[in-house]
């Protein structure tokens, strides 16, 4: 992804927008909108949920000429620019698409507890991607029993680390918060959404680490399958959904949600391949 600091620093010409990300799933563009405003807008075959301005960000939305709908953020105030950029970085997390319907401070505490999510969760991957060499030589050379050795043994630690930090964010969330020098608005709905969100770490790592295993056994698509589900398939449907019955609530629900569902098809894949491991190795016997 480009800077985006630097994309509107380059855009001289008004009403101009260049793409954030052409892998993105949503169709986002930063630019300078007729008005000589940095602009953050998004292109949707659907139409926006309703957002309310600020006093630092225009939000406007509609129908474009080629039946698309626009949902545009423009900056009012030059003196936020940075905090601005801050803002339109998050806006690509989509989850932030939710949270702008809210407050402001929504959406600059799931910056904070993103931050705080990656430290734990990157630790995490630090190790399962020490496993998956391992994994993948015992695979190779054909000796199952060290393989599936070094797959316990990192399920294991994975669960061990998880749950170490699901339980530093569920004891501690209002000390953690007040590292980011966090508003009492922040902490009124801060603390219990990272207790709610904490909850989906242990679901996480398992999922992730069956993920591995099937990346180190070439089991490549359903390694892929596996990450869909955790990003694509389940986040999203959760979000919309647990938005529209518990409103902000429902977005913190959605990670844990979606946690879960990732892991139990992680599972069934797993049971699926070792049931057919088993009758090949039948078949192999009655020959």
């Amino acid at each position: 992804m480009a800077d985006i600091k630097t994309i509107f620093g380059a855009i001289d010409h008004l009403d101009t927008y260049q793409r954030v990300n052409s892998t993105h799933l949503l169709d986002l563009y930063v630019g300078i909108d007729a008005a000589a405003r940095w602009t953050l807008l998004l292109i949707s075959e659907y139409p926006p949920m309703k957002v309310t301005s600020s006093r630092m960000i225009l939000v406007k939305s509609g129908r474009r000429p080629d039946k698309k709908w626009s949902l545009s953020f423009s900056l009012i105030d030059d003196s936020y620019s940075d905090m601005f950029v801050l803002f339109c970085e998050d806006m690509v997390t989509f989850v932030n698409l939710f949270l702008v319907a809210y407050s402001d401070t929504a959406i600059a505490f799931f910056g904070a507890y993103f931050k705080v999510q990656q430290l734990i969760v990157m630790t995490v991957n630090g190790l399962i991607q020490g496993c998956l060499p391992v994994m993948r030589f015992n695979y190779g050379a054909g000796n199952s029993e060290r393989l599936h050795s070094a797959f316990r043994y990192g399920i294991a630690l994975v669960t061990g680390m998880m749950i170490l930090g699901m339980l530093a964010v569920i004891l501690f969330p209002a000390q953690i918060l007040g590292l980011f020098t966090a508003s009492e608005a922040m902490r009124s709905f801060g603390i219990s959404a990272m207790r709610i969100m904490a909850t989906s770490y242990l679901f996480c790592g398992l999922s992730t680490m069956i993920s591995t295993y099937f990346q180190a056994t070439e089991k490549v698509g359903s390694s892929m399958a596996i990450q869909l589900c955790r990003q694509l398939l389940f986040l999203i449907p959760s979000l919309w959904c647990l938005d529209k019955w518990f409103h902000l609530n429902g977005i913190w629900l959605a990670f844990p949600v979606a946690e879960t569902g990732t892991l139990l098809v992680a599972l069934i894949m797993m049971a699926w391949y070792h049931r057919k491991k088993i009758i090949a190795c039948s078949a192999k016997e009655e020959l």
